[in-house]
């Protein structure tokens, strides 16, 4: 059957592929089975029929057959010759699992991050993921980085992040691509560079990623500037309050600043405080370290201790040494 399928001493012949898998199929050869299935799901040599592809497969998974028991899961995942059935297809899943399969352990690790099937479990969302990744999967690898990034199923860790973010990258995984480029950014996990975040960014914008064209369009846009003249800053900061209002954190903190400072705009610490709120709610860890700053000394707000050490120590959990450092003199003082 293989040789009439890829044509090896013989000419191809997909319909005779199909004679000899069943003849070995009907006598319970697991490949055969699992090949006779294909032919079915895909119309290789018979009428497609995916009642009967899942029929075959089952059969083969029921021996232990790995992609068998994987695209038994799939067919369940997705309704294919079966009724749609999520509880079977992690069931089946999980058993190709086991036995080392990476696109079935990363769809178990999708269906426990997401409670898909099976109940809600992120720490075995993220043992599923790592087993995939390990193994080079792509996806994986970028949902084990973010795992890492933002804390979920396991502890919070932006070396590990970048990692994973590198190596999905490295497969041309746009949004691994995006997410470095911010590592690179914000200095998480990796030395900030912002040559590397404007390469990583590029990377992903060629693919079309959204968020990455329009943080390259920023960044590029500073490289090309730096300093610059009057009117250079005022595009600057025209380009950085689009971005904010927007939602984006990072330009929120650095249009802050502005504020902070008086950039290209009048100094105002109310609206610095503002700003800088904005990014600190959504997790920036150098926004939430300018807060608590404003809190401690009284910069637009009333001082407030408590405040302020509540900020320092949600920066200081990110990383940010100044406010680990800041926060030591207060658990000191």
């Amino acid at each position: 059957g293989l040789c009439y399928k890829d044509g090896n001493g013989v000419e191809k012949d997909e319909t005779q592929a199909v004679y000899w898998y069943r003849k070995a199929a009907e006598q319970g050869y697991a490949a055969a089975q699992y090949e006779l299935g294909k032919c079915y799901c895909y119309g290789n040599g018979v009428e497609k029929n995916e009642t009967q592809a899942v029929n075959w497969y089952r059969k083969a998974a029921g021996q232990g057959h790995i992609d068998a028991q994987y695209q038994l899961g799939d067919a369940y995942a997705r309704g294919m010759g079966v009724e749609q059935d999520f509880t079977q297809a992690a069931d089946w899943y999980r058993r190709a699992a086991e036995q080392g399969d990476s696109y079935a352990q990363y769809e178990l690790g999708s269906y426990y991050a997401q409670g898909v099937g099976v109940e809600q479990d992120q720490t075995l969302a993220v043992r599923c993921f790592r087993r995939a990744a390990e193994q080079g999967h792509g996806d994986a690898q970028y949902d084990l980085g973010m795992c890492y990034y933002e804390g979920e199923g396991i502890k919070q860790d932006f070396v590990q992040a970048a990692y994973w973010f590198r190596k999905a990258a490295e497969l041309d995984y746009a949004e691994a691509q995006y997410q470095l480029g911010v590592c690179y950014s914000k200095g998480e996990g990796v030395e900030q560079d912002q040559t590397q975040a404007v390469y990583w960014f590029r990377q992903a914008a060629e693919q079309g990623d959204p968020d990455a064209q329009k943080r390259l369009e920023e960044l590029e846009h500073k490289q090309a500037q730096p300093g610059g003249t009057d009117e250079n800053i005022a595009q600057d900061l025209t380009q950085l309050r689009r971005f904010a209002e927007q939602g984006d954190a990072e330009a929120q903190y650095n249009l802050g600043k502005r504020y902070e400072n008086g950039e290209g705009v009048e100094e105002d610490e109310t609206q610095a405080v503002y700003w800088f709120r904005k990014a600190a709610e959504q997790g920036y860890a150098a926004a939430q370290y300018a807060l608590g700053e404003c809190y401690r000394c009284g910069i637009a707000v009333e001082p407030d201790d408590t405040q302020a050490v509540n900020w320092f120590r949600k920066a200081a959990e990110q990383g940010n040494l100044y406010a680990q450092y800041i926060l030591g003199l207060c658990y000191e003082n």
